[in-house]
């Protein structure tokens, strides 16, 4: 526990400073969030688009893209119906890319609250075997990736005992509202749910 008198009443007043990034070439300092300049992507420093223009040249390509995440069966079949969703609704939005970053075995324990209040007749076994994945959504806005979507998911098999049997269930979702185009945020939403929904469901 800790005590009221370790605490320390303080005013939150006080606001972070923007960072500023400097073009090597003609010296002009911009916001390094408005130019999206992260020294460990662009170790060599800044360059902005008129200095590049007058040389003739482009930006060094940034490696750290989500296309070039794994890819699984489950993201690309997911990737391919929201694709295909927004090419039937001419959306006019950037190609979307389904990846799952994260896949792990991991078990739940029953603890005993959950046991006394939820086990009613017969034996509950002390913990359950699932898969758990984390996949995100990611949208090319003008050559940038951007992440609108996420979400963790937990898998029971066929190897896992009543009542999880073949069940998966949805943890955790969110999502942050730089969709474009706006009117088809919900409606993509929904595409990764029912595309992931339907890819379990085809697993049996």
């Amino acid at each position: 526990q800790i005590k009221k008198d370790q605490f320390q009443e303080l005013k939150n007043d006080h606001l972070e400073l923007e960072p500023f990034v400097i073009c090597i070439d003609c010296g002009r300092k911009v916001h390094q969030i408005c130019v999206l300049h992260l020294e460990a992507i662009w170790p060599l420093g800044f360059t902005c688009d008129n200095c590049l223009k007058k040389k003739g040249q482009k930006r060094k390509e940034n490696k750290f893209s989500a296309k070039r995440l794994p890819v699984t069966k489950l993201g690309t079949y997911i990737e391919t119906r929201v694709n295909n969703f927004l090419k039937k609704k001419e959306a006019r939005a950037g190609e979307v890319a389904i990846r799952v970053v994260a896949s792990s075995d991991k078990v739940v324990e029953v603890k005993p609250g959950m046991r006394s209040r939820f086990v009613e007749n017969g034996d509950m076994p002390g913990e359950f075997p699932y898969r758990a994945k984390a996949l995100f959504a990611f949208e090319d806005i003008d050559g940038t990736d951007v992440c609108f979507f996420g979400m963790h998911v937990q898998e029971y098999g066929s190897e896992c005992t009543p009542p999880n049997t073949r069940r998966v269930y949805i943890a955790y979702l969110d999502s942050v509202h730089f969709f474009y185009p706006k009117n088809c945020r919900t409606a993509v939403y929904h595409e990764i749910l029912l595309g992931y929904l339907d890819y379990t469901k085809q697993l049996g």
